[in-house]
């Protein structure tokens, strides 16, 4: 009993000393900095600059502008990363307890954390969110990307629209892209219900990008699973082989909730199991039973079928 008391007081001695690091603003729409070499500000009006680095229950704010871009070149064990800039990193290993980010109140607007041949391990849940306290706005898009590289979360992925007075004609939304060998693992999904009743305003969407004959896989470890309307955009390229591959494996049996709405195969909307000539293969996106899954037998996964033109 000791131990644990012992434990749950250091717990929350760490959390109570956890700082808030605000990355400066920057004061140009283009180029790069490196996130070793930012400067840490501990109010969003930048009035108190912080010394040292952010630490593994500490939570970081990266801001960004148009194309700029913050590179993260060196591994980072943090509490929580709110991104709201263009970040990106290559052959390096995250670890966060929460990832969050903000979809832009401008429509041309994108924050996105594109990792390439990285390991990203995040104990909590993924956060896209929509903030509210607004008035009405055109939304942009908060997106994810892995170029060869795996992820696992222990939470949900979780979209949620909090100002729903939208002006948008086309939809933002948020973005969760996979490329080549990439594989990415989270507890489940919650998209907000608002993507489904107004589908022209935001939406939430999975890409797949073939690349050197690998098919990235997405993967949901738990029945908690609603998709709202949820489109699929596949790319496959001159370099894919035939077989039968999982885009989204649900592990549950349970049936998950929603429905995938639009779909494309190099950019021609499709229905499920409507054929698609890519090459000298024969394309189509299936609803079965993943071949790969842990439960091989429930038919609520999403697979791809190359097969040989005839």
């Amino acid at each position: 009993m000791r131990k644990i008391l012992i434990s749950i007081l250091l717990l929350f001695f760490a959390q109570a000393n956890a700082l808030e690091f605000l990355s400066k603003h920057p004061d140009k729409p283009e180029g790069s900095t490196n996130y070793s070499a930012l400067i840490w500000y501990a109010d969003k009006h930048q009035n108190t600059q912080l010394t040292g680095s952010p630490g593994k229950n500490d939570t970081v704010f990266l801001f960004g502008h148009g194309d700029y871009t913050v590179i993260l070149d060196k591994d980072i064990t943090i509490g929580t990363l709110v991104n709201n800039s263009r970040t990106f990193a290559e052959n390096k290993k995250l670890n966060l307890k929460r990832l969050s980010t903000h979809i832009t109140a401008s429509a041309e607007g994108v924050n996105i954390l594109t990792l390439k041949n990285c390991n990203l391990k995040v104990a909590q849940e993924y956060a896209p969110t929509l903030l509210g306290g607004l008035q009405t706005i055109s939304v942009g898009r908060a997106a994810l990307k892995f170029i060869d590289s795996t992820a696992k979360f222990g939470g949900l992925y979780s979209l949620s629209i909090i100002t729903t007075t939208i002006s948008n004609t086309s939809p933002g939304g948020s973005t969760l892209t996979l490329e080549g060998k990439s594989t990415v693992e989270f507890g489940g999904i919650l998209i907000d219900s608002f993507v489904k009743s107004n589908p022209t305003k935001v939406n939430s969407e999975f890409e797949f990008i073939e690349r050197d004959g690998n098919i990235p896989q997405l993967i949901f470890n738990s029945d908690v699973n609603d998709i709202a309307r949820t489109s699929i955009k596949m790319t496959i390229n001159k370099t894919a082989k035939k077989g039968k591959y999982t885009l989204v494996d649900f592990t549950s049996k349970a049936p998950y909730t929603g429905e995938f709405a639009d779909i494309f195969i190099n950019g021609k909307k499709v229905s499920l199991d409507e054929v698609r000539l890519v090459g000298k293969l024969n394309a189509k996106i299936v609803k079965g039973a993943s071949p790969t899954s842990k439960d091989k037998s429930t038919e609520n996964d999403i697979l791809l079928i190359l097969e040989e033109a005839k």
